[in-house]
């Protein structure tokens, strides 16, 4: 008997302690939120409260005003927007647990919930203040991609609740919902939950929010999950949606070039250009395709057409720099290799004027791109290696080499 008493005592102050952390929380002069905390959490691991709906309710409800208090304080510059999405995301899940218990069905068999309209009411709180998309935000700045994923994807996840299903004024599901959608796939991606992020991306694709982003994003995470048969289709469901963004006739074209299928490459190729007469990038595209191929020929005249349609394309000028250069070093090495010296250096003194050939179409490519450290590098070693049978390119070397010590 007293041991009956003393679980009954016990039950009694659990209820207590549900009601005291309620008062506690919706104090109006000085709200306990650290009290009410503690008071609650002890009657949701009580076995005589934490199967009742009320009790998650009135956590749900704790969390929820200390995290509406925080975000007062946060309007101001002082409040912590850590602590205030830490309570909002333990409001969320306590408000889901209260809103389970509230469906089942009382020893009648009949089903009567009580708290619906609260706890949707509550999740719309949360929601329209943006209290989880600056928690967040914070997350994603601290580069804790796991909260912050946490964070985008239950802010959202509270449009897609059932309870909100017969509630007036619920935000609509647009662009900016599809928005933070896209953020929660950017952090499962940045935190390498490559599969996640991927079943997050495939359900964005086509939702009208940066779809070109997310397409581009898919075919890198499916390239480095190694998934050819993906990367391919959404490269050319890309190139189908987006048939002026380069980024998939480019990729699809490496791809079957490097992939030992060059005539694949070549349809595509010729199919854009036969769209699109005019645009230098495929003639150039074209140009460093048939240069891999060892086409020599048919890629200088592709970057010469590039070239004619737009004279100002920094890439068509290198290719034809790169080209003539590639050449000249081939003649080089070959020449090297012969035994008769006299006959050697005649065939190296040929390379070299080879070599002379290309260094005005460097000196283009600088000339466009005055930043361009790399060709800088190449120019300057071109200078260096025909100062050696040619002093006038010395001038040239230390003009380079000066500007180059500026970087």
């Amino acid at each position: 008997m007293a041991f009956t008493l003393a679980v009954v005592a016990t039950g009694f102050a659990q209820k207590a302690n549900v009601n005291r952390a309620k008062n506690k929380a919706l104090a109006v002069e000085a709200p306990d939120f650290q009290g009410a905390k503690d008071d609650i959490e002890a009657a949701l691991v009580n076995e005589e409260t934490m199967g009742l709906a009320n009790t998650w309710y009135v956590a749900g409800l704790v969390y929820e005003k200390a995290a509406d208090a925080e975000f007062i304080l946060t309007q101001t510059g002082s409040g912590n927007t850590i602590k205030m999405g830490e309570d909002a995301m333990k409001a969320y899940a306590y408000y889901l647990k209260a809103n389970e218990l509230d469906q089942l069905p009382d020893e009648k068999g009949k089903v009567k919930p009580k708290f619906t309209k609260k706890i949707a009411a509550s999740m719309l709180n949360i929601y329209n203040k943006y209290i989880l998309v600056n928690y967040g935000v914070e997350k994603y700045s601290a580069q804790e991609w796991v909260d912050a994923l946490n964070a985008f994807e239950t802010h959202t996840a509270i449009l897609d609740l059932p309870l909100l299903a017969t509630e007036k004024n619920v935000p609509a599901k647009d662009t900016t919902y599809y928005q933070f959608k896209y953020y929660a796939a950017t952090c499962a991606w940045a935190g390498e939950m490559n599969d996640k992020a991927i079943k997050m991306f495939e359900e964005i694709k086509d939702k009208e929010y940066n779809e070109n982003g997310i397409y581009q994003a898919l075919c890198q995470l499916y390239l480095d999950t190694k998934d050819t048969v993906s990367y391919i289709s959404t490269l050319e469901k890309g190139l189908d949606k987006f048939p002026n963004e380069f980024y998939y006739l480019g990729n699809l074209i490496n791809h079957y070039v490097f992939g030992g299928q060059p005539q694949k490459a070549t349809e595509l190729l010729d199919k854009a250009i036969a769209n699109d007469p005019n645009n230098a990038q495929l003639y150039s595209v074209r140009g460093s395709m048939l240069e891999v191929l060892e086409d020599i020929d048919g890629a200088m005249a592709n970057f010469d057409k590039a070239i004619e349609i737009k004279p100002d394309f920094k890439d068509a000028w290198l290719g034809k720099a790169r080209l003539i250069y590639n050449k000249a070093f081939k003649m080089e090495q070959k020449a090297l290799e012969i035994r008769d010296f006299k006959l050697s250096d005649q065939e190296v003194a040929k390379a070299l004027e080879v070599y002379k050939e290309s260094v005005p179409f460097f000196e283009k490519v600088i000339e466009l791109d005055t930043e361009d450290f790399e060709t800088m590098k190449t120019l300057r070693s071109l200078f260096y290696k025909l100062t050696n049978s040619d002093s006038s390119y010395q001038t040239k070397y230390d003009e380079i080499n000066k500007k180059m010590l500026g970087y």
